[in-house]
């Protein structure tokens, strides 16, 4: 039902290696055995894992649970097939930067500005030839408000304020400035919606589709619409599924052993993560300051709290899924296993599942166990959704 319901978990134990190796893709050059869609039996792990988690948890009603949905959501307009049609014109749009005039809001500008905090520049503030729209929310509040009725070319101080809420905590609840020039008003001339546009875009291969008229481009547009508020209903129906489930499921523990392996990986994955780019950041001088700008973190120990919690809840839910896929029978064959295995594949640009095991070394067995665990949790993901009773 939710292909890539796991991604981020599964992506979780990959990670490190695609950090660290270079790019995915590369076959890397670590020393280890090379991956094959062979020789690890889940099965035998499903029963293994069963057998542990059931000393931890004690499963409560999962079948006929009772949850509020808002089917309206399903439902797709024609002014929404009308916007994605128009945002992909806008992206095929010839700019023109206009040198004068004054700014207003939901102009798209050019902008240079540098910002500073008691006379001093700060880390992240300053910047030249920024394309940003007026209106947007992407700045702070009193930034992208003072951006509207600037004169084109003109030199600006804009008195800001950072909630004491911002994710960077030197910059919470403090005043600054930012000194803003306007380099030009971008105006864009949209193509027209007609059949030779349609037979340029597809031909680009970014639609999954081989429509080459209008109307059969704008029904690909409403299935796909349809299928996204599919995706987002199934999604926001399973997490009040998984709600009531936790309510009267109680969790006594955890082992030990897979949550230190987590937070292990976690921690290792943003550590490579920091040492490959974090030199593209400037101010950026250790992984703490890392943590700190970058992901919001006051200091590593603030980090290490949020991976402890983030294992626990992964945990969680997998022996949670675990438990209830054993109840119900659930099985995991290879073939299905390695059908998801070329969907992450090439959702992470591998040309083969298998390629995508090579490349991985002695990481290889761990990411075989955890696409059989996805393809688990999918099935079982769809017997919850299923027994579900909508009010």
């Amino acid at each position: 039902m939710r292909k890539s319901y796991l991604a981020a978990a599964l992506m979780l134990t990959m990670a490190l290696t695609f950090t660290a190796c270079g790019k995915p893709g590369d076959n890397g050059s670590e020393a280890g055995t090379k991956g094959s869609t062979s020789g690890v039996n889940y099965s035998e792990q499903l029963q293994k894992d069963f057998e542990t988690y059931k000393q931890y948890v004690n499963l409560g009603e999962y079948k006929g649970v009772e949850v509020e949905v808002d089917r309206s959501a399903l439902d797709v307009t024609q002014d929404q097939v009308t916007a994605y049609i128009d945002n992909i014109r806008s992206s095929k749009g010839e700019n023109t930067e206009v040198t004068t005039g004054t700014t207003k809001v939901g102009d798209k500008i050019k902008l240079d500005y540098s910002g500073t905090l008691n006379g001093v520049a700060f880390s992240g503030g300053t910047a030249t030839d920024v394309e940003y729209t007026i209106g947007s929310g992407r700045f702070i509040e009193d930034l992208d408000k003072g951006l509207a009725g600037l004169e084109v070319g003109r030199e600006y101080d804009i008195p800001c304020h950072f909630d004491d809420s911002y994710s960077n905590s030197d910059l919470a609840g403090k005043d600054v400035n930012f000194n803003v020039k306007v380099n030009a008003i971008v105006t864009t001339t949209l193509p027209e919606y007609n059949d030779d546009f349609v037979k340029m875009i597809v031909a680009t291969g970014s639609y999954d589709t081989q429509a080459q008229t209008t109307d059969e481009f704008t029904k690909y547009v409403e299935q796909t619409l349809k299928d996204s508020a599919q995706q987002s209903f199934d999604s926001n129906k399973y997490s009040a599924v998984w709600d009531k489930i936790n309510e009267t499921t109680t969790v006594s523990g955890y082992p030990e052993d897979e949550i230190e392996d987590l937070k292990q990986t976690i921690n290792d994955n943003v550590k490579s993560e920091y040492s490959y780019y974090g030199t593209y950041y400037s101010g950026i001088d250790s992984f703490e300051s890392y943590l700190k700008n970058v992901y919001g973190f006051a200091d590593e120990a603030a980090f290490n709290e949020y991976a402890d919690q983030y294992a626990r809840n992964y945990l969680k839910e997998k022996m949670i899924l675990t438990l209830i896929g054993e109840k119900e029978s659930v099985t995991v064959s290879d073939d299905e296993i390695n059908e998801y295995g070329e969907l992450i594949a090439s959702q992470n640009n591998y040309d083969s599942y298998q390629s995508m095991l090579d490349s991985l070394g002695q990481k290889s067995d761990d990411v075989k166990l955890e696409v059989g665990y996805a393809v688990l949790a999918d099935k079982v993901s769809d017997i919850l959704l299923n027994n579900a009773v909508e009010k």
